[in-house]
Parts: C-alpha cells; sequence; structure tokens
C-alpha cells in the first residue's frame, strides 16, 4: 500500500538506527542510489519492513534495475516476517496476476493476514495503521468494500493527527462517500490537513511541502484553501532547489497548464522541467514526456529525432514498471511508429500494462482478442477484458459488453446484463438511449 515510511518502528541497535533511518529519509525523498544499500543490508539483517522495501525498489527500479523475481522474494521474505504491507502487496498481485500467476485464494490469505496484522497495530492506536486499515475497507481489499467503516477509521487516525487521514476525511465528506455530504466539514478536515502538511513542510519535509503546494494549486477543487498559484510555485521551486526531484515535474506542469490557473504559460520551460526531472528517473516526468511526442509524431510531426527520443523515453519507464509507458509502447508496436510493427510485441506491452491496472490496455487486449488482431481471436478473453476495463469506467468497454450480452457473443445471452452495461455506458455515449428504449420490454421480461 502507501509506501511513506516515517513512522515505522525497528529493533536495531541506535547506531544502525542512525543509518537506517537515513536511508529512509532518503527513500522518501526519491533518492533511491543513496538509499539502496543501507536498506539491502538491513533486509539482509532481516529486518522486515527493509525487506519490503527492498522488495519496492526492486520491483520498481528503484536504486536498481527491476528485478520482479527478487521483487516477489523480498516481499514473501517480509510478509512471512509479519510486515501487512508486504502482505498487502502479494496479496494485489495474487489477485490481478502481476508478476505471479492470478489466485484469489492466495491474495485473500494475504489480503487477511494484512487485515490482522493493521488491526492489531490499530488497536494499539498507531495512526498509520488505522489509515491503512481504512483503506482496505475503501477499496474493498480482502474485505466487503464498506465507506463508512472506512470513513470511521480514518476519523480515529485523524484524531490521532495523521494528515493523510485529515485530508482523506475532506473527501469523503465534500463526495459524501460513508457519511452525509457536508462541505463545511470537508473544508474543516482539508484545512486541517494543509496545516499539518505546513508544519511538516517546516520542519525540512519536503514531499508534504509539494502535498500542500499541491493543495494551493488546486483549491479550486473544493480543498478548503484559497487558490493560490504564486504560493504553490514558491513550495514547488524550493522543494527542486533543495533536491526533491519530483517538485521539477510539479513545476513543469505549472508551465505547461498555468495558463489555466492564472500563471504564465511557457511550454519551452515545461519541457525543460520534465527533462530535467526525467533524466533523475521521476517516472511521471518520463511518462510525461513521452506521451508529449506521441500526440506530437500522432498529429503530423513525424521527426525521426522524435521517434527516437520517444522511445527511450517509453523504454526507460516501462523499465521502472510504468504502466502509461508500457501502454504507449503496446501502441508503438502495434502501429509501427518509432519501432517496426510487431502486433505479438504490443499485446505483450499491453498486457504487462493492463495486469497493472491500465484501463486504455485493458481495453486494447479486449479489442485485439474480440477481432483477432495478432492473437487467435477469443471472444471469451476478450469479454474477460472489456470487463476490467469496464470495472474501471471505461464506457467503450461497457457499450461492447452490452453488444456482446445482447447477441450472446462470446458470453451467454443475457439481455438484463446488457440492458445494465448499456445504461451505464449510455452516461457518456447517447447514441445508446436508444438501445435502452428497445431492449427495455425485453429487460423487464427477457423471456
Amino acid at each position: 500500500m502507501k509506501n511513506d515510511i516515517r513512522n515505522s518502528k525497528t529493533s536495531l541497535n541506535t547506531a544502525d538506527m542512525i543509518s537506517y533511518q537515513k536511508a529512509k529519509d532518503f527513500y522518501n525523498l526519491d533518492k533511491y542510489d543513496e538509499a539502496f544499500p543501507v536498506i539491502k543490508n538491513e533486509a539482509d539483517n532481516d529486518n522486515p519492513e527493509a525487506q519490503y522495501l527492498l522488495g519496492e525498489m526492486y520491483y520498481y527500479g528503484q536504486g536498481t534495475p527491476i528485478d520482479e523475481a527478487k521483487a516477489v522474494e523480498w516481499y514473501n521474505k517480509s510478509a512471512e516476517n509479519g510486515c501487512p504491507d508486504a502482505q498487502y502487496q502479494l496479496g494485489y498481485l495474487y489477485e490481478n496476476g502481476i508478476v505471479v500467476a492470478e489466485d484469489i485464494a492466495v491474495a485473500n490469505e494475504w489480503f487477511k493476514k494484512a487485515f490482522e496484522g493493521y488491526s492489531n497495530a490499530a488497536d494499539s492506536g498507531d495512526a498509520k495503521s488505522l489509515y491503512e486499515l481504512a483503506g482496505m475497507y475503501y477499496v474493498g481489499a480482502g474485505v466487503k468494500s464498506d465507506y463508512k467503516k472506512a470513513f470511521d477509521l480514518y476519523y480515529s487516525a485523524a484524531e490521532k493527527g495523521y494528515a493523510d487521514a485529515k485530508y482523506k476525511l475532506g473527501e469523503m465528506y465534500k463526495y459524501g462517500y460513508g457519511v452525509d455530504q457536508d462541505f463545511n466539514k470537508s473544508e474543516k478536515w482539508y484545512i486541517s490537513a494543509s496545516e499539518d502538511y505546513r508544519i511538516e513542510a517546516e520542519k525540512g519535509d519536503l514531499k508534504k511541502q509539494c502535498e500542500l503546494a499541491d493543495m494551493y494549486m488546486y483549491s479550486d477543487y473544493d480543498n478548503g484553501l484559497e487558490q493560490d498559484v504564486y504560493k504553490a510555485y514558491e513550495l514547488y521551486k524550493d522543494a527542486a532547489d533543495k533536491g526533491y526531484v519530483h517538485a521539477l515535474y510539479k513545476l513543469g506542469c505549472m508551465y505547461e497548464y498555468g495558463s489555466g490557473y492564472g500563471f504564465t504559460e511557457d511550454k519551452q520551460k515545461a519541457y525543460d522541467y520534465y527533462s530535467q526531472a526525467a533524466e533523475q528517473d521521476d517516472v511521471a516526468a518520463i511518462s510525461t514526456l513521452c506521451w508529449q511526442i506521441w500526440f506530437d509524431i500522432t498529429n503530423g510531426d513525424n521527426a525521426q529525432c522524435d521517434c527516437e527520443e520517444m522511445l527511450k523515453w517509453a523504454l526507460k519507464g516501462a523499465g521502472h514498471n510504468d504502466d502509461s509507458c508500457q501502454l504507449l509502447l503496446g501502441c508503438m508496436y502495434h502501429s509501427g511508429i518509432a519501432v517496426e510493427k510487431n502486433v505479438d510485441m504490443a499485446r505483450k506491452w499491453f498486457f504487462k500494462a493492463a495486469t497493472r491496472g491500465n484501463v486504455d490496455a485493458q481495453y486494447d487486449l479486449g479489442e485485439m482478442y474480440y477481432y483477432g488482431d495478432g492473437v487467435e481471436q477469443d471472444r471469451a478473453e476478450a469479454a474477460k477484458w472489456y470487463k476490467k476495463a469496464a470495472d474501471n469506467y471505461d464506457f467503450r468497454a461497457m457499450a461492447n459488453l452490452g453488444d456482446m450480452y445482447e447477441y450472446g457473443d462470446g458470453v451467454e445471452l443475457d439481455i438484463r446484463q446488457a440492458f445494465y452495461w448499456y445504461d451505464r455506458a449510455s452516461v457518456e455515449i447517447v447514441d445508446l438511449e436508444k438501445k435502452l428504449v428497445d431492449l427495455w420490454p425485453l429487460e423487464l421480461d427477457p423471456e
């Protein structure tokens, strides 16, 4: 789950604690090269938290090349040593068939252990564990999704001063998740979170400083603060000057989209900041750069140098297990842009991105299997991927599922299911309204 490890506890002696704590500080600042050797050493010494973090670093290629087998190995060691974060991660991997074979029973076992671990720590008053437990109820990981229970646990964590839980309460009051909608209470909790972020920023926490900047930047989304893009800029710039790489990416975003927020737009400055961040392995910046080039090329600028640069960044991002870069590589191989067209390679990259939850890749896989595009046509497999995409709110996939259920194409004919998916898709695709009118009598009496 959340990789923020500020409040973790270890049993190391004082001398080792200083070194390990510094490594965790480096980790929280995305300075993975400095963090990796110390975390590796502590993992070798059977520290469950360090074993989990080492798994994360191998999984995402942080301070070391990606090695998914080693990632799973260290997640398992950490999980067996009782780390609920690692247990949750294994549950997630088995649930989605990422790196390991999909196995819902095994996933649920790991989720159960993570739930027990967070619960035990939460019973002892640990705020972070209350927050993580709330997250399990919020998304329905290993337990039935329950916004009310999630709200209660977030509230308990917030009362203990956990800033991220306060922010989450602001969101839940804003949208009425698990509690009656209340904009005044939403604003109260957002402001309380921002005050905590400000205190942490003053103590030198650059990640929290950027989260505070986000709230100033995007306060038009009713987060309780008066919008101040120049204050946001100052906070991002200060964090960047102090070595927080992701702040460079944030500055790039400001210069790219600033006109929408009353800030001076400058595409060249945006590109320069993205490039600085990407060169230092900021995955969001890497993804932004390669997709910008893709849109330039597909809109008519097919310069070879741009193709080469796009391929460089896409491979680098995919090397950090970024699903958006994996999706782009799938698009490149499918279209033959920047690489020789290879539909099988396209499928492989789409699959990598899809298993990591990328909705566009899930839809694209559904299309490949539905039409037999470079794969053996398999309408049932297409329905499986359309369903994953539809569950992630892809309206195209919802409409396709409606068609498949209406005609029994790859699935058992089911008019009620067809109506259900058409109805959901019609929120975005207005042309389906006639389908709904035609199916309405059949939906009431499908026999």
